[in-house]
C-alpha cells in the first residue's frame, strides 16, 4: 500500500516525523507531498521547494527510509481543488490513502481521489507548530532545535530565515 503525506514542512519538525513513522508503519511506501511549492513568502513559506526537500531528503537518508519514501510537490491552486487533487494523483497514482490530520486535504483528496483517509494521533501539536517554531527562528530565541529534528540543526542555522 502507498499512502500520502502532505503538508507545507516549514519546517519539518518532529510532529512530522510522528506522522511519517505512523504511516510507515502501516504502509509499504510513502509519498511525501511538499505543498505550496509555488508561494514563498517571508513570514508563512520562508523556504524554497528545493530547501523543504532538501529538509525531507537528509531525514529519510538519516533514518534509513530511502527505498520506502519519495518526495513530490505541489503548486497552489486557489479556487482549484480539483486541479489541485489531481496534480498530485498524476505524480502517485498507486496512492490509496492520505496521511494527517488538515480536513481540507483530507477531503479534497477524498472526493477527487477517492482516497481513504487516515489520520494518526498528534504529538504536543501546540509546540509542534510551524508558525511558533517559525517565530522563534526569527525572533532568534532558543527552543526551536528540540522542536525540530537533530539531523537538520546545522542545515536551518545555515538559512537564516531572511535568507531563505
Amino acid at each position: 500500500q502507498e499512502v500520502l503525506f502532505i503538508g507545507r514542512f516549514q519546517p519539518l519538525h518532529l510532529g512530522h516525523l510522528d506522522c511519517m513513522e505512523h504511516a510507515l508503519s502501516t504502509s509499504e511506501r510513502v509519498t511525501v507531498v511538499i505543498g505550496s511549492i509555488n508561494l514563498v513568502d517571508e513570514l508563512a513559506n520562508p523556504w524554497t521547494y528545493a530547501q523543504r526537500r532538501q529538509m525531507w531528503e537528509r531525514v529519510i537518508v538519516e533514518r534509513g527510509w530511502g527505498e520506502r519514501v519519495r518526495i513530490v510537490g505541489v503548486n497552489d491552486y486557489m479556487d482549484d481543488d480539483e486541479k489541485w487533487a489531481k496534480e498530485i494523483l498524476v505524480q502517485a497514482p498507486e496512492a490509496e490513502a492520505v496521511y494527517g490530520h488538515n480536513q481540507w486535504t483530507n477531503d479534497t483528496l477524498a472526493k477527487y481521489g477517492g482516497l481513504v483517509v487516515e489520520e494518526p494521533g498528534l504529538l504536543r501539536r501546540e509546540e509542534l507548530e510551524g508558525t511558533l517554531i517559525r517565530a522563534i527562528m526569527r525572533e532568534g530565541k532558543d527552543g526551536w532545535e528540540e522542536r525540530v529534528p537533530t539531523e537538520l540543526h546545522e542545515l536551518l542555522r545555515g538559512w537564516s530565515l531572511n535568507q531563505a
